[in-house]
């Protein structure tokens, strides 16, 4: 049977805003939503929670709550024992079936006694099958074009093309260390032939500008990420307010912190071993002769 649209007594749920979930905020306040008596209570309930709207979208979200709390009652009604064997009684069916399956029954004339005695007129199931009718082809639709829009994470968390940006980053990086250290050590000729004659050897020559190499990474991975937190957080509470603390992923932070600082470290020691191995292989006299 064909299913009428909603009624226009019910709102259906607004796509230009995010609806908190019904279960996801309080019982009493949520009771309190539909009521047409009772806007600064809502005002008030959603405030708690850290969210602030405009008059216009709360309008619009406790409609949208009101109808997402009857859709519910309703399914959970049809869901129960009692209710599904006296609906297969009255249908004749051998099995009970599913709620959705009774919300495409309800223009038979033998829903309309059975939807009463729990409590619902048929005006009210055919706005909430068409709600839920208009859910299953919003989700048929999200994944038939989820190939196309979905942007699936290839590693760490990052798409490829943030990997490849990464990787070159990355590279442009070493290739930045490695000619810092090499001119670093150029100038440092003497004082390498100097340590080598007073019985430095190679790996020690090796270790010492490796060790500062990765002490300049250090401190370098330091201040970027103390620049990167202050920028996030700067444009955050610009975007969000107050939301940016009482929501504040610490963990993750910290953890993306500890990820930086050891891979500016990592980053300064594998691009100075080429720089650090040609002065650790310098011979006293030749370097004693650069000017």
């Amino acid at each position: 049977p064909s299913i009428a649209p909603p009624s226009p007594s019910i709102a259906t749920p607004s796509p230009s805003i995010a609806t908190p979930s019904p279960r996801q905020l309080d019982g009493a306040a949520l009771q309190a939503a539909p009521a047409a008596g009772a806007p600064a209570a809502w005002r008030a309930s959603v405030e708690k929670l850290g969210f602030d709207f405009p008059p216009d979208k709360l309008v619009k979200m406790r409609r949208d709550i009101a109808a997402a709390l009857e859709d519910a009652d309703l399914l959970d009604a049809l869901s129960r024992p009692d209710v599904r064997q006296e609906w297969a009684t009255a249908f004749r069916k051998s099995g009970t079936g599913t709620a959705e399956e009774k919300l495409a029954q309800i223009d038979d004339p033998r829903a309309a006694p059975l939807l009463e005695k729990i409590g619902f007129t048929r005006e009210t199931a055919r706005a909430v099958a068409a709600r839920r009718a208009s859910a299953r082809c919003i989700a048929a639709l999200r994944e038939a074009l989820s190939p196309v829009l979905r942007v699936r994470p290839a590693a760490f968390g990052l798409t490829g093309r943030q990997l490849f940006l990464l990787a070159i980053s990355f590279f442009v990086c070493m290739v930045g260390i490695a000619n810092a250290m090499l001119m670093a050590i150029a100038e440092r000729f003497r004082e390498i032939a100097t340590m080598k004659c007073l019985g430095a050897t190679d790996g020690c020559i090796l270790a010492q500008f490796m060790m500062e190499a990765a002490m300049q990474g250090f401190f370098g991975g330091l201040l970027g990420t103390a620049a990167g937190f202050c920028i996030a957080v700067a444009k955050c509470a610009a975007l969000y307010g107050s939301l940016v603390w009482s929501s504040f992923p610490g963990p993750a932070i910290a953890a993306g912190a500890a990820a930086s600082v050891l891979s500016g470290v990592m980053l300064s020691a594998l691009a100075s071993i080429q720089p650090a191995w040609s002065a650790s292989r310098m011979a006293p006299m030749e370097a004693m002769r650069v000017e």
